[in-house]
């Protein structure tokens, strides 16, 4: 941790994609957000007093550059529609396991919507999340399918049912291995 201060700062702060961008630490858990979560409609904020918007949790690094750790469905709603107005946010030290803890669990926060795909999202937390947080977030011993299904609250079937069907349609959409038919074409 840096420093002894421990209180976060509040500022209200304008952004664009150059004095605003994710932290080292929550790259990996943006990266599986975006890869698995729905089209979500803008909700506009625009009008709303810049007191009443949510705050948004930021960390000032080294180089004195806003960087997010959670909250990145409205960090993206910012950046692509309300750059020129300010947003209250809570400048906070930074902590390596909280900021993990914060990312992941705004990643896991995709299980109880509609129109996920369980098996990209279990996926993506098997490969890129720290096993250790994913574990403790979900109140876990170890993250497996039927672990995942229970804590999404579906049935381990409708998981299977998801990867059969993804697995089906990516060898309908992909071209033949063998090339064979371009030569009856001609």
């Amino acid at each position: 941790m840096k420093g002894n201060n421990l209180k976060p700062k509040q500022k209200l702060l304008s952004f664009n994609k150059f004095n605003l961008s994710v932290h080292k630490d929550a790259e990996k858990a943006l990266a599986a957000w975006q890869r698995c979560r729905p089209l979500m409609a803008y909700v506009n904020l625009q009008e709303l007093d810049k007191f009443y918007r949510p705050p948004l949790r930021l960390v000032l690094d080294k180089q004195e550059h806003y960087c997010f750790i959670n909250d990145f469905n409205r960090v993206h709603q910012i950046l692509r529609f309300e750059e020129s107005i300010s947003h209250p946010c809570l400048i906070t030290p930074e902590y390596s396991q909280d900021i993990l803890r914060l990312a992941w669990c705004e990643v896991l926060q995709l299980c109880h919507l509609a129109n996920i795909h369980h098996s990209d999202l279990y996926n993506a937390l098997k490969k890129l999340a720290p096993k250790e947080i994913i574990c403790e977030l979900m109140g876990l011993s170890e993250l497996s399918i039927k672990n995942y299904c229970q804590f999404a609250g579906i049935s381990q079937h409708h998981y299977e049912y998801q990867q059969y069907r993804t697995a089906t349609e990516e060898d309908l959409i992909g071209l033949p291995t063998s090339m064979d038919w371009l030569s009856e074409v001609s």
